[in-house]
This record gives C-alpha cells, structure tokens and sequence, in this order.
C-alpha cells in the first residue's frame, strides 16, 4: 500500500475532508469544512483522524466522546468515516476505525456506536467486519 500513515486531522485539512464529505453524499465546500473543523477540533469529546498515502489525505474519520444519563459509563460515536473512492477495499477505513477505537478507550469509554442509513449494505458489511452488531431502531426529528 506504499507509505500509509495515521495523524490528527487540522483545520488545513478542511478542502480534501470536503471533498472526502462530498464523495459520500454530504456536499461540502471548504470554507464551510474549515469553518466546522474550526469549531469541532478545539473541542476535547471531539477527534478526527486522517489517513495519508505519500503525503496525500485520503481518508477521514470523526468521533465524539459522550456521556450517559442513565450510567457513569463513557461511549465513543463514530460521526463521518469516508474513503477516497480511489482507496476504497484497502483496509484503510479499518485502520481509520482502530485508531478511533484507540482514542476513546484512552479517553474511558468502553463502548463505540455508528448510525448508518439502512440502504447502505456496503457499509454494513464492513462495520459487522469490525465487530459491530446491529442494535435497535433510529429516529429522527428535523427541528
């Protein structure tokens, strides 16, 4: 695969994360990217994590440590994975949600959720892959 790395992502990372948003149906610009990444990434419950090949970003994931009501228990929530569609089925998005996993045991939490839409099979496929299992219904409420 050549040289593969993992690091944080950064705000100078906004125009290929947009594009990374982009190319799984969430259309962004830059500036709106750098605008949210801005704000998300000076928040302590919130991560991104970017892979590079050859200095080149070509995936992206997004995690947020929450806190529950009903326990003391800690859990991570994986926000946004995308994978330059060039890189797709290479194990990328695998070492994207290790890393993310890694982060949030750090953190305390013993626990990791990820919404998906239903007719996204592919997806599915990969995160019962990564040990995933489905668990109850969504809802949701435009406000």
């Amino acid at each position: 695969m050549g040289d593969l790395s993992l690091r944080d992502a950064t705000v100078e990372d906004s125009s290929v994360i947009a594009d990374l948003m982009t190319q799984i149906d969430f259309p962004n610009t830059p500036e709106e990217m750098e605008q949210r990444l801005n704000e998300l990434l000076n928040l302590p419950d919130y991560h991104a994590i970017v892979a590079e090949k050859d200095g080149k970003v070509i995936g992206m994931l997004g995690v947020f440590l929450g806190r529950k009501f009903e326990k003391k228990d800690l859990f991570g929530r994986i926000l946004t994975m995308a994978v330059d569609k060039e890189y797709r089925f290479k194990g990328i998005g695998g070492l994207l949600m290790e890393q993310a996993e890694k982060w949030l045991i750090s953190k305390g939490a013993n626990l990791v959720v990820i919404y998906s839409g239903e007719d996204s099979s592919s997806a599915h496929g990969f995160y019962k892959q990564q040990g995933f299992q489905k668990s109850g219904v969504r809802f949701i409420k435009d406000l």
